[in-house]
């Protein structure tokens, strides 16, 4: 459900109401202490009445709250961090709102995650009942179906090493996998475990995975992280540290804005993460709900659906605009990034091509041919290479080239590097220099001193041709 479903329904219940004090507690220096250590579990917000986004979290965590109601020994409380300086400073706050999870006064956890209810109590809950569940034999079957991925740990009982490593296993990762244990040696037989050791069982790729190497913290965190990511695998907030965490591997990321698309792509991937299992990790992300990854690609709406490399440095690899993602394309592809033959995308490489693309550019051989032709208005920027103004330029007027073309089939857009080509009957001394050919006036173009945007140099031309261009696309395509 939605944040919008969410606050519409808290308001329906009447959340926002004064009585939401039922449901979240204001704890202060006077009351904290002891209200904490009475109850078991407590999510406890610190905020400020005056933070924005605590006012919009505000009736999301009381629908939280109010959801779960102190069931399962959780309770909810906040801090008003302008009141109450000293507990703030205790717990130290660097941001608003800083939600902590406390189990008594010793322990406590910071929440990092989304800012909805179910995330929240999901959250809260997990810490209030124990990190690993006691199995016998003949509950696993039914454990491993609780969720996508399920750890379970087999040792003696008098094992109490294994016993604590796994423990501290279960509590780190309580968030992302669900954990059970058993002494029966029976079961771990059926399940070709020799003790001590773990089985990951999952609802993907490979049911069951067992590890039986050395019992020992880094072994088995490294196991169950990494045998737990999927061949092709589904962005989300939660898992972003598979694909972005420290030491991660290069990533294929392909992004597509419906179901329909996504799922060819998964299907159109898997052979090729089957190939490259363990040195090149894949995953499928959902462009509508990631736009932020998206620009963490430096990609844009109109290259949807498309596939990127992004390496263990931050480089990216785009996929070229003329390849079909196909398998056999794909495959071609991603080879020749593993064999260090692809190029890394640039930002400025893109701006060039995107000028020599929208962008004509002139010499002293075509210069009259193309800006002296009665037919059409033309706008010519005179530029040097070295010109720090015309670098900045360069982006902006490739995008107004690109919207004039779409627009207008009677204007050019014009360049011409005026240190290496001279035209007599147009000297220039600075850079860039602007001029404006209207189509029935050739002899004195008007030179264009406005401010250097999309908007004003569109408005420019229109008032100069008396033609009409679409604006809406223009304003569009300079956003």
């Amino acid at each position: 459900m939605s944040r919008i479903a969410y606050t519409a329904f808290a308001a329906l219940a009447g959340l926002l109401s004064p009585s939401r004090a039922n449901h979240v507690v204001d704890l202060g220096v006077a009351n904290f202490d002891e209200f904490v250590s009475s109850h078991h579990t407590v999510m406890v917000e610190f905020y400020a009445p005056w933070c924005a986004i605590c006012q919009e979290v505000e009736p999301i965590y009381e629908t939280a709250a109010s959801m779960l109601d102190g069931s399962r020994g959780v309770k909810f409380a906040r801090v008003d961090c302008t009141n109450d300086t000293v507990l703030c400073d205790k717990y130290r706050t660097p941001i608003y709102p800083t939600m902590r999870v406390f189990q008594g006064l010793d322990s406590q956890v910071i929440y990092n995650g989304l800012r909805e209810p179910v995330d929240m109590i999901t959250f809260a809950e997990k810490r209030a009942v124990p990190a690993v569940t006691q199995l016998n034999g003949l509950d696993i079957e039914e454990f491993r179906q609780n969720e996508d991925i399920v750890v379970v740990g087999f040792w003696d009982a008098k094992d109490q090493a294994s016993n604590q490593t796994f423990n501290r296993l279960a509590e780190e990762h309580i968030d992302y996998y669900s954990f059970g244990a058993t002494n029966d040696a029976d079961a771990a037989s059926r399940y070709g475990i020799s003790q001590p050791g773990i089985a990951l069982f999952k609802k993907y790729d490979e049911p069951q995975m067992n590890f039986m190497d050395t019992f020992e913290d880094d072994a088995v965190t490294d196991f169950v992280n990494l045998n737990s990511i999927p061949l092709v695998g589904t962005y989300s907030h939660k898992w972003g540290w598979r694909y972005f965490g420290e030491g991660t591997l290069p990533l294929v990321a392909a992004f597509a804005s419906t179901m329909e698309e996504r799922e060819m792509l998964a299907a159109t991937l898997r052979p090729l993460a089957e190939k490259y299992k363990d040195i090149i990790r894949f995953v499928i992300v959902d462009a509508v709900q990631d736009e932020r990854l998206i620009k963490r690609f430096e990609l844009s709406d109109r290259d949807l659906p498309t596939i990127a490399i992004r390496n263990p440095t931050g480089q990216l690899f785009h996929t070229p605009g003329d390849i079909g993602l196909t398998e056999q394309s794909l495959t071609e592809w991603v080879d020749a990034y593993q064999r260090g033959s692809l190029k890394a995308y640039s930002k400025e490489d893109e701006l060039q091509n995107v000028s020599d693309e929208s962008v004509m550019v002139l010499d002293e051989s075509n210069f009259d041919e193309l800006v002296m032709d009665p037919k059409y208005d033309v706008l010519v920027e005179f530029y040097a290479p070295w010109c720090g103004h015309c670098k900045r330029l360069a982006p902006t007027y490739g995008k107004l080239a690109s919207a004039i073309a779409e627009t207008s089939k009677n204007v050019r857009i014009a360049k011409i590097d005026a240190t290496a080509h001279k035209i007599p009957a147009h000297p220039v001394s600075s850079y860039p220099t602007i001029l404006y050919f209207p189509a029935d006036d050739k002899v004195e173009p008007i030179s264009y001193n406005g401010d250097r945007s999309i908007k004003d140099m569109t408005r420019f031309i229109r008032e100069g041709s008396g033609r009409k261009l679409q604006q809406e696309t223009i304003a569009k395509d300079e956003l």
